[in-house]
């Protein structure tokens, strides 16, 4: 009896072993770096479940695959394999979820340019000449499965074109939960026309493309930190991007072999195009560097505040002033390169401000336009489509209650003008 039972349980640890994970592969430092590089920023930070903070990776027979994710989105990395980027040293195939936060560390610190990576079951080691890490892993079985079977309509970009898009939109969408919508951007398709949206209610910024071909209307909103990624992820590997919506979720697949899959936010966005003057009482032109530089010095003085901006659009003076406390001020003249209307004294957010000059190029020419204190100034390209705009409310100032009252004393903004002529 007690050989019968010996031989049932040494059976047992048999098939039990043979179903533990047991490989030694050689990889290239450069790829395997590459391959942590693009899939660590999506693990999950903090949770309840321990799995999700972890890298998952397989090696199969064709190719690497690598995992992560967390609540927002996963990130799925695959690099098929070469002659030179791995080969088995034991096994066939395995995989294991890495679950130390120094594992990029420990593979960047390797003094050779191949790596040996060995799991058995729940451990692994990482080594290369003298140097070896011992690592404890989880069952890449428990791994949650990469769901990138979405059907939908499909919208195809070159990866510059989308770059650019989230580059200009994602920095005003709002980081507080009490909105989920305005979390995340709005993306639209209608008439062959792509257009992004985000806004957190204090600032509005929009971007439209044209399309190359006919797609399925579309409206859904997208995360902002999934979207935060992408643009992280594309770099000069990638060229091509496709992006397939459906109800609940939204794929992107780069031609490099990395996949990401978003979650939609399930809230209506607001109407923006209420939000968006169709006339304007004021404009004035600028050169988007000179006025950049002129807000980061008035930022010095204060960082979170508001400074005031005095316009006289048809003599081309503006102010703009500054006021954290009576032992310190700001105040420069500049000259707009045009201006038209009637003059303008009004409360702007100098951080919105900057962040909305920080996605232009600095060689660009900008038109600021105003209808009134209390309405939104909307800032666009001189030259750009006038679908792509920012908008920013203003705010209330004392002293700004009569904008018809707008006198700049002693106006020096034509002094660096005269400076740059050589007079």
């Amino acid at each position: 009896m007690t050989t019968a039972v010996e031989e049932i349980v040494e059976l047992n640890n048999e098939v039990e072993e043979s179903l533990q994970t047991h490989v030694e592969v050689q990889i290239k430092k450069d790829v395997m770096q590459n391959i942590i590089k693009r899939v660590e920023r999506s693990k999950e930070k903090k949770g309840v479940v321990p799995i999700k903070q972890g890298i998952y990776l397989h090696f199969g027979e064709d190719q690497i695959t690598a995992r992560a994710l967390n609540n927002d989105y996963s990130t799925q990395v695959i690099v098929k394999k070469t002659k030179d980027n791995y080969t088995f040293l034991e096994g066939a195939s395995g995989g294991a979820v890495f679950m130390d936060p120094k594992l990029s560390s420990m593979v960047n610190s390797m003094p050779r340019k191949n790596i040996k990576l060995s799991i058995h079951a729940s451990n692994a080691v990482i080594s290369a000449g003298r140097t070896s890490f011992e690592l404890k892993t989880l069952d890449s079985l428990e791994f949650p499965q990469f769901m990138d079977n979405i059907e939908g309509p499909e919208v195809k970009l070159h990866s510059d074109v989308l770059k650019r898009m989230y580059v200009k939109t994602t920095f005003a969408a709002s980081t507080l939960e009490t909105r989920p919508a305005l979390t995340g951007v709005q993306h639209k398709v209608k008439d062959k026309r792509f257009s992004l949206a985000a806004t957190d209610s204090y600032r509005l910024a929009t971007i439209t493309q044209e399309l190359d071909e006919e797609v399925e209307e579309i409206n859904t909103v997208i995360p902002a930190p999934a979207l935060s990624e992408i643009q992280k992820q594309l770099d000069d590997s990638v060229s091509q991007v496709s992006i397939r919506f459906s109800k609940s979720s939204v794929a992107y697949s780069f031609d490099n072999g990395t996949t990401i899959i978003s979650r939609v936010i399930d809230s209506p966005y607001p109407d923006i195009s209420k939000l968006i003057p169709d006339q304007f009482t004021t404009e004035i032109q600028f050169r988007v560097d000179e006025i950049r530089e002129l807000v980061k010095r008035a930022m010095l003085v204060d960082q979170e505040n508001s400074v005031q901006l005095l316009v006289k659009a048809e003599a081309l003076q503006a102010r703009f002033i500054s006021r954290e406390s009576e032992k310190a001020g700001f105040v420069e003249d500049i000259s707009p390169t045009e201006g038209e209307g009637k003059d303008v004294k009004l409360g702007l957010n100098i951080r919105y401000l900057l962040d909305t000059l920080n996605h232009h190029s600095p060689n660009s020419l900008i038109k600021m336009q105003f209808v009134s204190n209390s309405r939104p100034i909307i800032i666009r390209l001189v030259d750009g489509d006038q679908d792509n705009l920012d908008l920013v409310l203003p705010v209330k100032l004392a002293g700004n209650d009569n904008p018809e009252d707008v006198v700049i004393e002693d106006f020096r903004g034509d002094i660096q003008i005269k400076i740059e002529d050589g007079e």
